[in-house]
């Protein structure tokens, strides 16, 4: 069984770039079927946090401006996630705030595609009306752990999920 990470970036925005950063990140590592690590952290890139931003994910410019650095955030998540294949719910948009904070951040990494849970998902279980995170834990009844607010992360109910899909394609021992 392949070890993977689950990435789940809280953002300004909706494309990376100098003024939209990641200010957040939460994971989940998976080694042997089982989660051996949680990590989350707020990351603060210098950047103010924009009013919509603010809104939507309740992080304030005061709550990142008392934050760890997003270069010190991205070497913890890369030495935790080493040797693991990525994933992600909606791993298009993770994986270009993965990279860019990784630029921004002067680390240097090879380009591997991550695991998408949301193509997974309706490949998976098609016919579904919505494939949005938490509907889905919710379709399927999956567990969901608290995360720092006392919320399941996104990362840990993309991790459930993925899990999930695996266990659907297991061979299964056969009873003769």
């Amino acid at each position: 069984m392949e070890n993977f990470a689950v990435i789940d970036f809280e953002t300004m925005g909706m494309s990376p770039s100098e003024k939209v950063r990641a200010v957040s990140v939460s994971l989940a590592v998976v080694k042997d079927g089982q989660v051996v690590e949680r990590f989350h952290s707020l990351m603060n890139s210098g950047v103010p946090m924009p009013e919509d931003a603010e809104m939507l994910t309740g992080i304030t410019s005061g709550m990142l401006a008392n934050s760890p650095v997003s270069s010190v955030v991205m070497q913890q998540v890369v030495s935790l996630t080493k040797g693991c294949r990525l994933a992600a719910h909606n791993a298009d948009f993770h994986q270009a705030f993965w990279l860019f904070e990784l630029a921004a951040s002067g680390i240097h990494q090879d380009d591997a595609p991550f695991i998408c849970t949301l193509k997974l998902a309706r490949q998976t279980y098609p016919g579904l009306d919505i494939y949005a995170l938490n509907n889905l834990a919710a379709a399927l009844g999956l567990p969901s752990e608290e995360g720092p607010e006392s919320m399941p992360t996104n990362a840990d109910l993309a991790t459930n999920l993925l899990l999930h899909i695996q266990h659907e394609f297991e061979p299964r021992s056969r009873n003769s």
